[in-house]
């Protein structure tokens, strides 16, 4: 549920009425479980940031010092289940690289060596802008995997053939609750459909033919 009142490259702007839970709302007065929240000051080109004030499980924090083009980039006073924790060495354009000295459930870790339920995990081998490339070795439920065998429920399954810059591109062969998919043949709750006929620099583009409770519909002009 998108409803941008002014939209931006790369920026998700969403007042939805009434926000439940998994869905990606930004600005909204009550907060729950799973909503991200992104209240950005000063928003550049595929940028997420959002400074909420209370925190929340499964809630996305992002307090940038500096940001640049495609880098997420957060650091939370305080670490609860579901932080994004992003606090990166060396940042290049468009990678996710975070190096936290303490991991948890639902927590963003970049090379870790211990992998646990909800950790993202990325190893790319070529990496291009705005572009996340993850190839774990295995991959369970609730991790952000690249080309994985098996797809669990809450699984990001990416396999871009052309991957131009912070473009996510998704085609799954089996789509469910909660998985972020582009092009499935079947919609059901809380999934998030792109079908971008024409790709610009973090834009997030999704023309749905039904869109159902959940799903993210943005027709930015």
């Amino acid at each position: 549920m998108a409803k941008p009142s002014r939209s931006k490259t790369g920026i998700i702007t969403a007042r939805p009425s009434q926000s439940k839970t998994g869905i990606i709302t930004a600005r909204p007065s009550p907060s729950k479980t799973g909503i991200i929240m992104a209240k950005p000051s000063r928003s550049k080109t595929g940028i997420i940031t959002a400074r909420p004030s209370p925190s929340k499980t499964g809630i996305i924090m992002t307090r940038p010092s500096q940001s640049k083009t495609g880098i997420i980039t957060a650091r939370p006073s305080q670490n609860k289940t579901g932080i994004i924790m992003a606090r990166p060495s060396r940042s290049r354009t468009g990678i996710i690289t975070a190096r936290p000295s303490q991991s948890k459930t639902g927590i963003i870790t970049a090379r870790p060596s211990p992998s646990k339920t909800g950790i993202i995990m990325t190893r790319p081998s070529q990496s291009k802008t705005g572009i996340i490339t993850a190839r774990p070795s295995q991959s369970k439920t609730g991790i952000i995997t690249s080309r994985p065998s098996q797809s669990k429920t809450g699984i990001i399954m990416t396999r871009p053939s052309q991957s131009k810059t912070g473009i996510i591109m998704a085609r799954p062969s089996q789509s469910k609750t909660g998985i972020i998919t582009a092009r499935p043949s079947q919609s059901k709750t809380g999934i998030i459909m792109a079908r971008p006929s024409q790709s610009k620099t973090g834009i997030i583009m999704a023309r749905s033919s039904q869109s159902k409770t959940g799903i993210i519909m943005a027709r930015p002009s």
